[in-house]
């Protein structure tokens, strides 16, 4: 991620793009347990599954899509 955000980024930004590439991953993980303990509070622990399972309907469609 360091070597994409060094070609793409404008050169005032770099930095600014180095720190969300980095965040990215740790946040996300953050939130997403988050956002799971409070689906299991309401919905239910097999809830999650089913949103998990939707939200990946549109990547394997794009991985079998594009060559």
């Amino acid at each position: 991620m360091p070597v994409w955000a060094d070609i793409f980024a404008k050169e005032s930004r770099k930095s600014a793009w180095l720190t969300f590439l980095i965040l990215a991953a740790p946040l996300g993980l953050v939130i997403g347990f988050a956002m799971t303990s409070a689906l299991i509070a309401f919905e239910g622990w097999k809830f999650s599954f089913y949103i998990q399972a939707i939200g990946l309907i549109p990547c394997v469609i794009a991985f079998l899509l594009i060559p």
